[in-house]
């Protein structure tokens, strides 16, 4: 059965993080099946050691793509969605991580609900290794409003 989410972690020297990364998808609660693609691109951190533990502890969940040379973010998460199985793709980097255990299902519910929609979109926080909140995106003046192409050509950034 293939998985209704795939879920795409991309990682480069994220050791500090990828743990919280990864436990974060893990603990979702969905009513579906879902895959995480770890994508990392040659880290020399200890990153992939991690990971590989993560596969053997999760190996029908987990899919690492390990890079033995650094291909840079764009090819990566190319290369990576180009691998995912899942009706609906998400991706985040390795040093983020989901505080809302909900989140998957709410979104794929919300899509499964609006056949006419391409995507959907939440409100992120940036912060520091402090925990101090940089900012939020997307800009307040758009949230909550429906989102059309000349938004995207116009590099809006929905997270």
């Amino acid at each position: 059965m293939l998985p209704k989410v795939s879920v795409v972690i991309l990682s480069y020297n994220h050791s500090k993080y990828i743990s919280n990364a990864v436990d974060s998808v893990l603990n979702q609660n969905v009513t579906f099946q879902f895959e995480i693609i770890i994508a990392d691109d040659n880290s020399t951190d200890g990153t992939p050691e991690i990971i590989k533990d993560y596969k053997e502890r999760y190996p029908d969940l987990i899919r690492p793509i390990l890079r033995k040379e650094n291909i840079g973010t764009s090819r990566n998460i190319c290369d990576a969605f180009s691998k995912c199985k899942g009706e609906y793709l998400t991706g985040f980097g390795g040093d983020d991580f989901w505080t809302d255990h909900k989140k998957l299902q709410i979104q794929a519910k919300w899509l499964d609900e609006h056949p006419d929609y391409v995507g959907v979109c939440h409100v992120i926080e940036a912060r520091n290794d402090e925990g101090v909140v940089l900012g939020s995106t997307p800009n307040k003046m758009i949230r909550g409003k429906q989102a059309s192409v000349n938004l995207f050509l116009k590099s809006i950034y929905y997270p």
